[in-house]
């Protein structure tokens, strides 16, 4: 069998995201370069590929994304009959909490309101103004921002519609007026500018590529010192940290933290559903406008 093949195509299948399965496929042919035979293998050969990947010095994300490809890699050979046990989970839980608490010591740049207001001056193109605008006012993920098109956005109501995912609770996220009046003014650009669906587009009209985000805010922000290429996690200013901002400014402005992972849209868990089931939409629409900061002024 050809498992990196075979592997990809059930993925796709399952109607895993494009950039999840590309993620798999690369990890997998990464363990199979060090494995012989994933079929037979066995907890020497497990930690041998772990010491190979920490002589990588690889950030905590990336061993997790690593296992969780392996996991998934193993729940595959189960369903095609060709191993009766999965070792990933017994082997993750006895040696990945030890490497994940080394990996762990970096923590995410959280920059301040005034960073942020700096970070948009800088910005001198439209797009990538409103981009930004929409990470620090929504605290989207990257994959999330990435699949919006123009008809998710509904300016009348001031909402955000998005794909249904599974790390997602919420689809639909609130604009407050400095949202809604830069995005009013980039959908009017992309109008004359567009070849595609997709909200986000390049120079020839078509869907920016994934790494664009990224590209956008190191550029800027190397500008104002608030990153460092290549450097440790807290002097990098990435997608992700949009996320951590938005957080961390609606807390810090008083709202009720079962709001924030409301907007959010975390994974709803346990109880969680009889705590979101109680929550008004357009009273925690109230609040978001009082609490998320204003970054025009």
């Amino acid at each position: 069998m050809d498992y990196l093949k075979e592997f990809a195509i059930d993925c796709d299948i399952r109607g895993f995201h494009k950039h999840t399965t590309t993620t798999y496929a690369s990890h997998l042919k990464d363990f199979l370069e060090i494995i012989d035979d994933p079929i037979s293998i066995d907890q020497s050969e497990l930690r041998a590929h772990l010491a190979a990947l920490q002589k990588r010095n690889y950030k905590a994300s990336t061993y997790n994304s690593y296992y969780a490809a392996l996991n998934t890699f193993y729940d595959f050979l189960i369903f095609e009959k060709l191993i009766r046990k999965n070792p990933i989970p017994e082997f993750r839980k006895r040696y990945l909490s030890h490497v994940m608490k080394i990996s762990q010591g970096e923590k995410r740049q959280i920059i301040s309101v005034q960073d942020m207001k700096d970070l948009l001056h800088q910005a001198n193109d439209l797009q990538e103004r409103a981009l930004i605008t929409t990470l620090a006012k929504t605290g989207l993920r990257r994959g999330e921002l990435l699949d919006l098109q123009a008809k998710d956005i509904d300016l009348d109501k001031q909402e955000i519609r998005l794909k249904d995912k599974a790390k997602r609770s919420r689809t639909v996220v609130f604009m407050d007026e400095e949202l809604s009046k830069i995005m009013e003014e980039h959908l009017s650009w992309r109008e004359c500018n567009a070849q595609s669906h997709w909200l986000w587009i390049s120079s020839r009209g078509g869907r920016i590529h994934k790494d664009d985000p990224g590209r956008i805010i190191a550029k800027n922000a190397l500008a104002l010192g608030l990153h460092q290429h290549g450097g440790p996690l807290e002097q990098r200013l990435t997608c992700h940290c949009f996320r951590h901002f938005f957080t961390t400014e609606l807390f810090r402005a008083g709202m009720d933290p079962q709001y924030i992972k409301w907007l959010r849209g975390d994974s709803l868990q346990k109880e969680a559903w009889q705590i979101y089931n109680h929550i008004d939409p357009e009273h925690v629409r109230e609040e978001y406008e009082k609490c998320i900061p204003k970054l025009f002024l």
